[in-house]
């Protein structure tokens, strides 16, 4: 996880709030409008939580404060993160069984445990990972790392193999290309995107090479 710095929320949020109150009754279109808002604008297209590249079809907008037990924070912009609709980390593309992230957590949050991505700046310091796309918690605060790795599934195996398979197609190509000034200043490119898949885990993986 990496932090996410907010934003003032766009108009189109902000100016449709229902009177109600209710999710339910702000339309699609808004919703729409405003998760591409915070994917473009504060997350560099990345899941908020497992740091997959996705776009507004494989997301949906993610109540940190779940809506069941936090109504009045319903509408409260700095609640709102986007994350993976939690699929994509099966082979099977027809596969729609929820395995990490924002859905797999649902309406569980523990307020003295979650550790949110928009509040704290070095989070990412919260966790390691190992060469084969695996993350553990870090000495900072294993407890609360151990409960948001569980809570969103971070060690799933297929999510862990799509960390690996990233890292291992830049290495294959960048093993192509040849042990050269060029190479080496592709792979630092590669690791300044921030809309790069897995950024975190990358910035691990190839530090040894860069450092």
């Amino acid at each position: 996880m990496k932090h996410i710095e907010k934003k003032a929320p766009p108009r189109s949020f902000t100016e449709h709030i229902p009177s109600s109150g209710k999710w339910a009754e702000f339309s699609r279109t808004r919703k729409k409008h405003t998760k591409q808002y915070m994917l473009e604008q504060e997350q560099n297209h990345l899941c908020c939580y497992c740091e997959k590249n996705i776009k507004g079809a494989d997301a949906h907008i993610e109540h940190i404060r779940p809506k069941r037990d936090y109504p009045e924070l319903t509408f409260e912009y700095s609640n709102l993160l986007v994350s993976c609709q939690g699929t994509h980390c099966s082979p099977d593309e027809e596969d729609t069984t929820v395995y990490i992230c924002g859905h797999k957590k649902d309406s569980n949050f523990d307020e003295d445990l979650f550790l949110d991505p928009s509040q704290l700046r070095d989070i990412s310091a919260y966790f390691e990972f190992d060469d084969n796309g695996g993350i553990s918690p870090s000495a900072k605060d294993p407890i609360k790392a151990s409960y948001m790795i569980n809570l969103l599934q971070l060690n799933e195996p297929q999510l862990a193999q799509s960390r690996e398979n990233v890292a291992k197609g830049i290495r294959i190509n960048l093993m192509k290309a040849g042990a050269n000034p060029a190479s080496r200043q592709k792979l630092k490119t590669i690791l300044a995107n921030e809309s790069q898949d897995f950024i975190s885990f990358l910035r691990h993986y190839f530090n040894p090479i860069v450092s």
